[in-house]
């Protein structure tokens, strides 16, 4: 039996006028009903407005908060959150999309021995497209070697509010970032088989600053859970970092990573450059 708890599926955008229709058809037409749609407009200068605005003369369901400045990513998630009717919600890039049955499985499948629930997703290249890794069940002790979770989950909004929200402060791995916290509290997270996300990197064109603010969000992402890890996940942690400042590592630096006592020599190589 369906599930019929009030779900608010939030969208935060920025100039993307050009895509971000994909994102809001693909929940207009979820098959589970009872849900309502925030777009959180980060202070974009194209027509995302006008958009919207021509959405919401014809579906009642959804809500539009408009950013005059651009505040990034985080802050619109925690502002679609914050205006969240909905006892359950569900985040969606404006660049990606749901399966028509994205919420009716999630929620059907949703239990409070769990902390949220997730499941896999299609990732689509130009050349490839790949499904994403499946466990049924992430701990900690998972959560911390990598994020198998991706980037959206179903929650109840009171879990991830008691969380604290998105961290508006990081530059990278703000998901990541909020799958630790709510894994910490709350317990281990469920994973579905099915995939019911479309998660699209055809149109990916990064500014020249991106690799090196992924580079530092990442790094500051590291030194925020630090505590948390053994040797192993900071090993792991750092050789994810180290890549996100060389698109290649030789096989030299792969094995100085694998070989036990490295972490301050690595440290100091991401750090220093040496």
């Amino acid at each position: 039996m369906m599930k019929n708890e009030f779900v608010s599926i939030i969208i935060p955008t920025h100039n993307r006028e050009d895509l971000l229709p994909r994102a809001v058809e693909s929940v207009l037409t979820q098959t589970y009903k009872n849900i309502e749609i925030i777009i959180v407009d980060d202070g974009s200068k194209d027509n995302t407005e006008e958009l919207v605005q021509n959405y919401m003369n014809k579906h009642e369901n959804i809500k539009y908060i408009k950013h005059e400045k651009a505040l990034g990513g985080n802050a619109a998630r925690n502002s679609g959150i914050r205006a969240a009717s909905g006892e359950f919600v569900a985040g969606l890039d404006d660049d990606d999309e749901f399966t028509p049955d994205r919420i009716e499985k999630l929620m059907n499948n949703y239990s409070d021995e769990y902390s949220m629930i997730t499941s896999r997703s299609l990732k689509v290249t130009k050349t490839n497209q790949r499904k994403t890794r499946f466990k049924a069940e992430i701990d900690l002790n998972d959560i911390l070697y990598s994020n198998i979770i991706g980037n959206q989950v179903l929650v109840k909004k009171s879990v991830i509010m008691e969380a604290g929200l998105y961290d508006e402060q990081l530059l990278r791995s703000q998901d990541y970032d909020m799958w630790v916290r709510i894994i910490e509290k709350f317990g281990k997270a469920k994973m579905m088989r099915d995939v019911t996300q479309i998660i699209h990197y055809e149109h990916d064109n990064h500014s020249p600053n991106y690799r090196w603010n992924s580079f530092k969000g990442g790094f500051a992402f590291y030194k925020k859970h630090k505590y948390l890890f053994n040797r192993g996940q900071r090993k792991r942690q750092l050789y994810g970092i180290l890549r996100l400042q060389e698109r290649k590592v030789s096989i030299r630096k792969l094995r100085i990573f694998m070989s036990p006592g490295t972490i301050k020599p690595i440290m100091k190589y991401i750090l220093l450059g040496v």
